[in-house]
């Protein structure tokens, strides 16, 4: 996003929190993340506004230009799903969106809020849908219109505004949804029961918004013709298994060949996971597949993660991966269903897409001899760091990558007796920083002491969620932390006679 000359990259939306900014246009898709409830969507590349006001959970964006339109959608790049797209002709619009309008069981917007002046026609682009499957339109609580959804799952329609705020609510009218907002939830929608029965109704609200007991006005289908309609209701408290707000983090210091992806769990418990990648957009050419993972549990509106660990890439799913994938410098699609212990499945849910790095992170890795040392005594520091899972070994020159170290010790007095040239392997002099391969010394003081070897690679990602152990340390950069005490040594003797 530019404003002013200045790029903000990424939006948190806190309960407590309001800002606003003037003279908008988005140079790239942009995270717009709702943290209460927690939502993350993007705002596409393009969009365009005069300002735009961040209060609470809610979004708005005012002056939206004639002739442009304001996207959000579920991820970035291509592999994002349109969500909401709002398109002005004839003059500006204002629009208002609330995570708590998104309907977390089906993954779309159930309500907005618009204003617009009446000589504006506004088109509208509502996805994250069903396919094929038909949608009421409420303005302001008032019937507007039945549209069937296209296969991309979408609906589109124009609307003059209204002079000043409308509030539109989207709902399904085929097929039955759950009203989570009731206690307990009420099924709307309605039901096909094939030739004995044919269409019938899950609730009054079908043709009657307001529930004042008679019917709609407008061109409705399938609903009791006359005024008054009684009170009939489906009540359950069971909800739609879904996996939503896909995303990905990467932990390159641990292993960068692959993500760790996450989900947020609706419509109950999850404790079954399936995962899959693709090596191109349409998702045709699988090359992993995790088959049905059990025992993976996630209690409602918590984080699902496939794997576990990022060390469950090289110790468990190595082999699920179709030669010779995964492969660096190439983009990759997943998506990922899961199930719960009653046998119901979500639909797929398609995650963002990601890019691996150009070629593999140094990760840092380091052995010590003897260990843990004592005051005085002579220690030697092994490097046995690698390049996917390969030995970079001494000359670095010989490496396929360049590579770099930096060793970095506190605490214990260190003595620095040899450092060992990455370029020659010769051992020299020590010189500060110890940039050396391998390295030779001794601890003067005894107590808490840490140890740090650093690898650093020409790779602008970075590891920012690694910790432990293995971490990153900037761009392109991965470390090994070792922490321990240096010991007393064991006090000298010797043996003697004993005298009688």
């Amino acid at each position: 996003m530019r404003k002013g000359g200045v790029f903000v990259a990424l939006f948190f939306l806190f309960g407590f929190f309001g800002i606003s900014f003037a003279q908008v246009e988005f140079s790239e898709d942009t995270a717009l993340e709702f943290l209460n409830p927690n939502l993350t969507l993007y705002i596409a590349q393009g969009s365009q506004a005069t300002s735009l006001t961040i209060s609470g959970n809610t979004f708005s964006a005012s002056g939206v230009p004639s002739g442009t339109s304001f996207l959000i959608k579920s991820a970035p790049g291509v592999s994002g799903i349109t969500l909401l797209n709002f398109s002005p002709s004839g003059g500006s619009l204002n629009f208002t969106i609330s995570s708590a309008d998104y309907d977390f069981s089906q993954g779309y917007f159930s309500r907005w809020q618009t204003n617009a002046s009446s000589n504006v026609t506004i088109n509208y682009t509502i996805g994250g849908l069903l396919r094929n499957t038909y949608y009421i339109v409420y303005v302001n609580d008032t019937y507007f219109g039945t549209f069937r959804s296209d296969a991309l799952g979408q609906i589109t329609f124009s609307k003059n505004g209204g002079g000043g705020a409308e509030t539109f609510t989207l709902k399904s009218f085929y097929g039955f949804t759950l009203n989570n907002e009731l206690s307990p939830k009420e099924i709307e929608g309605f039901g096909w029961g094939e030739t004995v029965i044919g269409w019938f109704s899950a609730n009054r609200s079908n043709c009657d918004s307001n529930k004042d007991g008679t019917t709609d006005t407008g061109n409705y289908l399938n609903c009791p013709s006359g005024n008054s309609i009684s009170d009939y209701r489906v009540l359950t408290t069971v909800a739609l298994l879904r996996a939503i707000n896909p995303n990905y983090k990467w932990y390159y210091c641990q292993y960068d060949k692959a993500p760790v992806f996450e989900w947020l769990v609706a419509g109950g418990k999850q404790t079954k996971v399936w995962v899959q990648i693709f090596s191109d957009s349409n998702y045709q050419n699988k090359v992993f597949d995790s088959g049905i993972q059990e025992g993976w549990n996630a209690s409602e509106l918590s984080y699902g993660t496939f794997p576990l660990s990022p060390s469950q890439w090289k110790d468990v799913f190595r082999g699920n991966w179709v030669s010779p994938h995964p492969q660096y410098n190439q983009t990759y699609y997943w998506q990922v269903k899961i199930g719960d212990d009653y046998g119901n499945w979500s639909p797929w849910t398609k995650g963002p897409s990601f890019i691996l790095p150009s070629h593999p992170f140094a990760h840092a890795e380091f052995s010590m001899f003897p260990y843990p040392p004592s005051r005085d005594e002579q220690i030697t520091f092994s490097n046995l760091s690698t390049f996917d899972e390969t030995l970079i070994g001494c000359p670095t020159s010989t490496s396929p990558y360049l590579v770099s170290f930096t060793w970095e010790i506190t605490g214990g007095g260190f003595e620095c007796q040899g450092c060992k040239n990455p370029a020659t392997c010769e051992t020299l002099a020590c010189q500060s920083p110890l940039s050396c391969f391998d390295l030779l010394g001794r601890f003067r003081n005894p107590g808490p002491t840490q140890v740090v070897l650093k690898a650093q690679t020409d790779l602008s990602e970075e590891d920012k969620n690694s910790s432990g152990t293995f971490s990153g340390c900037g761009p392109g950069c991965c470390q090994m932390t070792r922490t321990f005490s240096t010991k007393y040594p064991l006090p000298l003797w010797k043996e003697v006679i004993p005298k009688l």
